[in-house]
Formats: structure tokens, sequence, C-alpha cells
């Protein structure tokens, strides 16, 4: 009998953190003969109607796809088109921690951010970090090579 196949899931927000993030689920799916699954999420700015003229003049939704694809071309190339890929509407914390509960890891990467940069993590992986319904790996992008 067939073992169903396990699912990373692996955010994505275009930032070079993120990328580092798509390449190491890619590895560890490729391990585990698991599905990988890319998610991004999308929000409308709350002054966005009042600043810009209505939500009618930006497809938000078409924009967030498009920086998905983007990124797992850059992190992955050709393979790219094997990863199963989901955009959300919501806070990027909200839409991983709900992604998680269909999930045997969440993949995020860290930009560092924070009071003490290389002990803080970021605000949304530290909430996934706390709320997830599976284990979490937080990948860290460094900017040069530290040897």
């Amino acid at each position: 009998m067939n073992q169903p196949k396990g699912r990373i899931i692996v955010g994505v927000d275009g930032s070079p953190a993120s990328i580092d993030a798509i390449r190491w689920a890619a590895g560890q799916a490729k391990l585990t003969g698991s599905t990988l699954v890319a998610v991004t999420a999308w929000t409308i700015p709350a002054s966005y109607g009042v600043a810009f003229g209505g939500e009618d003049a930006v497809d938000w939704r078409q924009n967030a796809q498009q920086a998905l694809d983007e990124a797992l071309d850059e992190a992955l190339g050709d393979q790219a088109g094997g990863v199963e890929k989901i955009v959300d509407q919501g806070h990027p914390s909200y839409v991983m921690t709900e992604a998680s509960k269909s999930a045997d890891l969440v993949v995020v990467g860290s930009r560092g951010h924070g009071g003490f940069a290389g002990l803080v993590l970021g605000s949304v992986s530290q909430h996934v970090v706390s709320h997830a319904s599976c284990p979490v790996v937080v990948t860290r992008h460094h900017k040069e090579d530290r040897r």
C-alpha cells in the first residue's frame, strides 16, 4: 500500500530570506518525498482606498501570485513547476498558521528584524513558531558569507 505523501509548507514573501527558505524546503521535500506547497499572503493596506482612490485600481491577488511565481523561479528555476501554490488573503501570520493545519512541516525565512539582530525572530516567524500545528523550521538569511 502506498504511503501518503507528506506536505511541507513554505512561506513566501519574495524577500531573500524567503528565497533561502524555498530552497531549504525544496531540498527537504526531495529527501522525504513530500509535496512542497508554497504559500503567500496578501492584504489590502488599510489606507489604500483613501490614498489611491479605491479597491478596483490594483489586482492585489494577481500581484501576490506574480510575486510568488517570481520567487519560485528565482529559487528553483526549472523545478518551480512542481510546486503546489497557495495565494490567500490575510495577514501572513494567520495564513501560515492556518496552512500548518494540513502540513507535516512549515518552513519560514527570518530576515532577522528585531531589537537584537540574530537573536530575535521576525514577527511572522515568531508567530508561526508559537502557533503552528506542526514542527517549524526557521531559515536565516545572511547577507554575506561569515566564514
